[in-house]
């Protein structure tokens, strides 16, 4: 399948709309509270996918959780981290290099452009992102039952409303 325009558009209008660096203080309140070796040692090296995307609130604390995982895993040697919102992270080939999948803070549907960006699609341009959007809800859920990771931090509960699939795995 040929991507459209629209499709390549949308792997890349997850960036962060909002994006902050954390305060001045949290590198060093962050590396004194961690732990200097992993509590357990890896089996193999492991590699976290850190996605933050909000269609909805965006909490200023993101970008200080994105530098806390990244700095535990470097110092702890657990796991490497990747920060991105790029939604071509849930095709299937990419989602294979890790080994867990984060959603820090999400909100919304995060699969779904935002509600500005739907204002300027044509209908059809709303039913392929719409489809595009299943399809990697998809992947990430396959990940999932393959016994691939998943964590769900603080308004990860606020995402995917409208995938109840999700709903039922981070809500029970």
């Amino acid at each position: 399948m040929k991507a459209s325009p629209i499709l390549l558009s949308l792997l890349f209008a997850a960036a962060p709309l909002h994006a902050q660096a954390p305060p001045a203080d949290a590198a060093a309140k962050i590396a004194a509270a961690l732990p200097d070796k992993p509590y357990a040692k890896p089996a193999k090296p492991r590699k976290l996918l850190i996605f933050s995307v909000t269609n909805g609130f965006h909490h200023a604390s993101i970008a200080t959780g994105q530098l806390a995982f990244t700095e535990l895993g470097k110092k702890t040697g657990a796991f490497e981290t990747v920060v991105s919102n790029d939604l071509a992270n849930f095709e299937v080939d990419a989602l294979k290099q890790f080994d867990a999948v984060c959603f820090l803070s999400t909100t919304g549907e995060v699969f779904s452009p935002g509600k500005e960006q739907l204002k300027t699609m044509t209908p059809e341009q709303v039913k392929e992102a719409e489809a595009k959007a299943e399809q990697l809800k998809a992947n990430l859920m396959a990940f999932i039952k393959e016994g691939k990771g998943f964590v769900g931090i603080h308004s990860a509960t606020d995402s995917c409303y409208k995938w109840p699939e999700y709903g039922q795995m981070i809500n029970g």
